[in-house]
């Protein structure tokens, strides 16, 4: 058998999202990046942002990318 290791930077992003909603608030440099890269109209400082994808440290976060990697590997 062969065995290969790799470094999933973006593995919680391939993830559903938690089972209840959850909610971030918009960072400065967020805010930044949209006004300047995008040229887009600035977002109002009290908005938040809900999040459609695991994110890291959420409590979910491992058990739903193990959910997407075992059927990958099961394949």
């Amino acid at each position: 058998m062969i065995a290969i290791g790799a470094d999933v930077s973006n593995a919680f992003t391939k993830a559903h999202p938690p089972v209840a909603p959850l909610y971030i608030t918009i960072d400065q440099a967020y805010h930044e990046w949209w006004e300047q890269h995008l040229g887009l109209l600035p977002i109002p400082k009290s908005y938040v942002m809900l999040v459609n994808h695991a994110i890291q440290r959420h409590p979910e976060a491992l058990h739903l990318w193990e959910k997407v990697i075992k059927s990958i590997l099961c394949e």
